[in-house]
C-alpha cells in the first residue's frame, strides 16, 4: 500500500506541474470600508464551486478564475457577507467590506475578535471551510494544529477526547469562550471536549489569541484564549449534506441549512448530526447525535436584534484513561486499551463517559448610536452524565490486576471472585453477612446546573479613542455522586464507611445496584467579573490598556462526612484580577510590529480551595501570580507573510493537582510552584495565484519549574496520609512539545482538484512529573524525553455536481507512513523509558467525506 501512496503522490506532483500554468487567475485585495485597512483572514468561496481561499495579511487573495459564470462570497466576522458576480476572464478584484449587521457587531464585541494587522497581541485565525474539510474524526482542538506553538493531540483514544497546550500551559490555563462566552469549567478550568462533538460542523471560524490578549471575559487566559464563533443570524442562505466514514468503522452525517437574512427580518440556522462506530482504538465504540438551532429577530427597528440558540451532544464512548508502559505497547499494540472485556459473549467497558450538556442563549444585541453598542446574552447550560469507575471493599485487589491472556480485565475471574469468596462481615448491628461483592462496578455521576448574564458595552469617543466595558454574573451548582452499577456476580457491596468524617453514622452499610457510596457532594459558586479597556488607533497606531476584577464566592456542600443541615461549608469570597497593555505600529503598508505585558492575579479554582476533598478550607494557598511580555513582527506584501514573535512569562504560586482523573493512582496536591516559560515562535505564508498555497510554522520553547515545594498525597477515599517535600526545580514543565516544526503544500488542479499535504515534527516533549516520585533532593534528573515524531497527511479534495447541485468528495490519509509515537504520558520511578506509562497516537487512517451543498 504504501508504494503505491508513493506512486499515487508522485503522479500527482507531474499532474501538478503540469497544470500550473494553465490556468488563469482572479486576483485582488480584502480591504476595510472605514479605513482602508487590509482584512486578513477573510474567506473567499465560489457559491457553485465551492472553491475557497482566505485573504493574506496584507489582504491579497488568488484563486483560479471561473470556467463559467459564478459568484465569490467574501465573508469575516463583523462585517457583512459580500457576494459578488464573477465571468471567466476577469483577473482583478477589490473586494471592500463594510462593517456588519447588528448581530455580527454583537458576537464580536462579547467575543473581542479583532482583525489581526491592526492588534498588539499573536492570534491566528481558522475557517470553516478548513475545519470540515481536514479535521475529520479528530477531536475540536486538533483544528489548531497547525498553529504555532500550540500542541493539540488526542489523550487515550476516546471520541473527544483530547487536551490542548499553548506556549506549554494546559487547558485550565486557556480560556475557551463559544461566542464570546466562557465555557471552561468552573470548578476547574478543564474542557471536555466530548461534550462538543457536534460543534465543528456549526463553526464558522476560531481565532487563537496567544498570550497577552483583549478576550474580555476570558479571566484564566494565561496562555491565551480560543474563541468559537458559530453560525447565526450572518450565515449566508443556503445548506447541505454531509457525510463521511473512516477506515476503522466511525461514521458521521449531518444535515444543516440556514435561511439567511428573510424579508420578515427572520434568520434560521440549523443543524442536525449522528454519529458512532468502532473506535481506533479496542473498546472504545461511540454513539451519539448533536443538535443547533439559532433563530434571530430584528426587533422594534433595525436597532434592535434577539438571537436564540440552542445547541448540544448527547454522547456515550468508551475509553483509555489508563497510561500503557511500553512493555504493554511492545506486546499488545498502539491499539491496546486493557479497560475492557468480555463476559459471556458481551462487551464490558471498565471506563466509558456518557454525557449531555445542551447550551441555551438569549442574546440582545443594541445598535445605540453610531458610537455606542451594546451587546448582552443570557445563557443556561444544565449539564448531566458521568462515567464508569469501579471500587472494592477493604484490602481486596484493584480491578486492573485481573488480565486474562489478551492483556484485557477478565470478567470471568471476577465473577468468580465475588460468587465463590467465603469471607464474612459483621454489620453494625451485630449480622453476620456473606456473598457480597468485593470488587464492583460503579458510575459516577458528575451533574450541573450553570446560568449567566454577561453585557458588553463599545463606545467610541471619537476618531481615535474607544472605551469597553463589561460585567459578568454566573452561577454555578454541581452535584457529584458515585452510584453501585454492576454487583459482578455478587449479593450486595459493603460501604463501612471508614474514611467517612461522620463514620456509618445510622446508614445501611449493605449498598445494592443504585445505592449511593463514597462521594456525595457538590459545589456552590457565584462568579462576578467587570472590566474596561481603553484603546487608541490613529495613522497605523493601536494602543490599548485594559482592567478587570473578579470576586469569587465559593461553597462546598457534602452529605457523604456530614449530617443533613450540617453539610455546607462557610462560604469563600476571593479577589482577582489583571492588568493588560499592548501597542502596535503599521507603517509602509508591510510591515507590523507589537508588544504587549501583562498582570494576572488568578484565584485558586474551586477544587484546590477544598483540596481535602471535605468541607475544610485548604491552608497555604493563595493567588497565583502571572507576569508576562511579548513582541511581534508580521511582514506582509502581496502573496509573502511572515510573522515572528518572542514570549516571557513568569508564573509564581501555581497549585498543580497531579492523577487527579486516574482511578488508579493517588491524587497528589502541590501549593507555590513557580514556573517560567519563554520561547519563540515563527509563521510563514506564500501562495502562488490561483494554484499553489504553502506555509512553515514553528516554535522553540524553554518551560521549567523554578522552586521546590511541600504536597499532599491523598488515599482513594480521598483523605490526606502524606506529606512529602517535591524537588521540581529545573525540571522541564513536560505535557507539549518545546520544539515544533511544521508545514503544508496546497495545489488546485484542473479548478476541480485540491491536494495538500501536511507535515508536522515535534521534540523535546518531556513526561509530566509525578510529584510523589520526587522526594529525594539529589534526584535532579530530568523527566524521561519521548522520541521525537514527525507525521504527514495527505488531503485530496475534488469539486463536481451531483444532481444539479455543487458537490465535494474529500479523501484524507492521516499519518501517511503509519509512524509509531507517543502523544504524552507520566514520568516514572527512574525517569527512564522503562518505568514511563504514556498514550500512543494513532497509526495510519484514512477517511472518505461527501458534501452535497444545495
Amino acid at each position: 500500500m504504501m508504494k503505491s501512496i508513493r506512486i499515487l503522490w508522485l503522479l500527482l506532483s507531474l499532474w501538478a506541474s503540469v497544470s500550473l500554468f494553465a490556468q488563469e487567475t482572479l486576483s485582488g485585495v480584502v480591504s476595510d470600508y472605514a479605513g482602508g485597512t487590509p482584512v486578513a483572514g477573510a474567506h473567499l468561496v465560489y457559491r457553485n464551486t465551492q472553491e475557497g481561499t482566505v485573504s493574506g495579511m496584507d489582504g491579497s487573495f488568488a484563486l483560479p478564475a471561473p470556467s463559467s459564470p459564478d459568484t465569490l462570497i467574501c465573508s469575516f466576522t463583523g462585517y457583512e457577507t459580500l457576494s459578488v458576480p464573477v465571468v471567466p476572464g476577469e483577473k482583478l478584484l477589490h473586494l471592500v467590506l463594510k462593517p456588519s449587521d447588528i448581530g455580527l457587531s454583537g458576537v464580536q464585541v462579547i467575543a473581542s475578535t479583532g482583525v489581526q494587522t491592526e492588534q498588539g497581541f499573536s492570534m491566528a485565525r481558522i475557517e470553516a471551510s478548513a475545519i470540515q474539510q481536514r479535521l475529520g474524526d479528530k477531536p475540536f482542538p486538533e483544528a489548531m494544529g497547525a498553529v504555532s506553538g500550540v500542541y493539540a493531540a488526542r489523550t487515550g483514544g476516546g471520541a473527544g477526547d483530547a487536551k490542548l497546550n499553548i506556549r506549554g500551559f494546559r487547558q485550565d490555563n486557556i480560556a475557551l469562550l463559544l461566542n464570546g462566552i466562557p465555557v471552561s469549567g468552573v470548578e476547574d478550568g478543564l474542557v471536555f471536549w466530548n461534550n462538543w462533538l457536534g460543534l465543528a460542523d456549526v463553526t464558522q471560524s476560531v481565532q487563537v489569541q496567544k498570550g497577552v490578549c483583549p478576550s474580555s471575559f476570558g479571566v484564566n487566559a494565561i496562555g491565551g484564549a480560543v474563541n468559537i464563533i458559530t453560525n447565526g443570524p450572518h450565515a449566508p442562505q443556503g445548506g447541505a449534506i454531509r457525510s463521511f466514514f473512516t477506515s476503522y468503522g466511525y461514521r458521521k452525517t449531518s444535515f444543516s441549512w440556514n435561511s439567511g437574512k428573510m424579508k420578515s427580518g427572520y434568520a434560521v440556522s440549523l443543524m442536525g448530526s449522528a454519529f458512532g462506530g468502532e473506535g481506533y482504538v479496542e473498546g472504545t465504540r461511540s454513539s451519539g447525535y448533536g443538535y443547533f438551532f439559532s433563530i434571530s429577530k430584528n426587533v422594534a427597528n433595525k436597532d434592535h436584534l434577539l438571537v436564540f440558540t440552542a445547541m448540544g451532544s448527547p454522547e456515550r464512548h468508551g475509553q483509555r484513561n489508563v497510561p500503557l508502559t511500553l512493555s504493554e505497547i511492545n506486546q499488545y499494540g498502539h491499539r491496546y486499551n486493557r479497560e475492557w472485556g468480555s463476559y459471556n459473549g458481551k462487551e464490558n467497558r471498565l471506563s466509558e463517559n456518557f454525557y449531555h450538556k445542551p447550551y441555551f442563549t438569549l442574546n440582545h444585541y443594541w445598535n445605540i448610536s453610531e458610537k455606542a453598542f451594546v451587546a448582552t446574552s443570557f445563557y443556561y447550560s444544565p449539564g448531566k452524565g458521568g462515567g464508569k469507575w469501579s471500587e472494592r471493599f477493604g484490602t481486596s485487589p484493584s480491578i486492573s490486576l485481573y488480565k486474562n491472556g489478551s492483556g484485557q480485565i477478565d470478567w470471568p475471574a471476577i465473577y468468580a471472585l465475588n460468587q465463590t469468596h467465603e469471607e464474612l462481615y459483621v454489620t453494625p448491628e451485630g449480622e453476620e453477612v456473606s456473598h457480597f461483592s468485593k470488587i464492583v462496578q460503579t458510575t459516577f455521576h458528575a451533574n450541573h446546573q450553570w446560568a449567566g448574564m454577561l453585557s458588553a458595552l463599545d463606545y467610541q469617543l471619537n476618531d481615535r479613542w474607544s472605551l469597553k466595558g463589561g460585567l459578568h454574573h454566573r452561577y454555578f451548582k454541581s452535584s457529584l455522586y458515585e452510584t453501585v452499577e454492576d454487583l459482578l456476580g455478587g449479593e450486595f457491596f459493603i460501604e463501612d464507611y471508614a474514611w467517612s468524617l461522620r463514620g456509618i453514622d445510622g446508614r445501611s452499610v449493605l449498598k445494592h445496584v443504585g445505592d449511593t457510596i463514597r462521594v456525595n457532594s457538590g459545589s456552590y459558586i457565584h462568579f462576578l467579573n467587570g472590566y474596561l479597556q481603553a484603546k487608541y488607533h490613529h495613522n497605523g497606531f493601536v494602543a490599548f490598556l485594559s482592567g478587570s476584577v473578579s470576586r469569587n464566592r465559593y461553597q462546598r456542600y457534602d452529605f457523604y462526612h456530614y449530617r443533613s443541615g450540617e453539610h455546607w461549608s462557610k462560604p469563600v469570597f476571593l479577589w482577582g484580577g489583571d492588568v493588560r497593555l499592548g501597542m502596535s505600529k503599521r507603517f509602509l503598508d508591510a510591515h507590523h510590529f507589537y508588544v504587549n505585558g501583562g498582570m494576572f492575579f488568578k484565584v485558586p479554582y474551586f477544587k484546590y480551595v477544598f483540596g481535602n476533598y471535605t468541607n475544610q478550607v485548604s491552608e497555604g494557598i493563595s493567588n497565583e501570580k502571572i507576569y508576562t511580555v511579548e513582541a511581534g513582527y508580521q511582514y506582509a506584501y502581496r502573496h509573502l507573510g511572515i510573522q515572528v514573535n518572542a514570549y516571557f512569562t513568569i508564573w509564581n504560586d501555581r497549585l498543580f493537582l497531579a492523577n487527579e482523573y486516574n482511578q488508579f493512582l493517588d491524587p497528589v496536591m502541590i501549593k507555590g510552584l513557580d514556573a517560567r516559560h519563554r520561547g519563540l515562535e515563527m509563521e510563514a505564508s506564500y501562495r502562488l495565484p490561483g494554484v499553489l498555497r504553502v506555509g512553515v510554522f514553528s516554535s522553540v520553547g524553554d518551560w521549567k519549574w523554578v522552586n521546590d515545594v511541600v504536597a499532599n498525597s491523598y488515599n482513594n477515599a480521598h483523605v490526606v496520609v502524606d506529606t512529602i517535600r517535591v524537588f521540581a526545580d529545573g525540571l522541564y514543565v513536560g505535557d507539549a512539545p518545546m520544539w515544533q516544526l511544521g508545514g503544508y503544500a496546497e495545489c488546485v488542479l484542473f479548478d476541480f482538484l485540491t491536494v495538500r499535504g501536511e507535515v508536522r515534527h515535534y521534540d523535546r516533549l518531556y513526561a509530566g512529573f509525578d510529584p510523589v516520585r520526587r522526594s529525594h533532593p539529589q534526584d535532579r534528573t530530568q523527566a524521561w524525553q519521548l522520541p521525537s515524531y514527525t507525521l504527514v497527511d495527505l488531503h485530496l479534495s475534488g469539486v463536481f455536481t451531483l444532481f444539479g447541485q455543487p458537490a465535494r468528495v474529500h479523501l484524507a490519509i492521516l499519518n501517511l507512513f503509519n509512524k509509531e509515537y507517543l502523544l504524552r504520558g507520566v514520568d516514572g520511578m527512574d525517569h527512564t523509558a522503562s518505568s514511563f506509562a504514556g498514550f500512543p497516537g494513532f497509526g495510519q487512517t484514512a477517511s472518505v467525506g461527501l458534501t452535497l451543498r444545495f
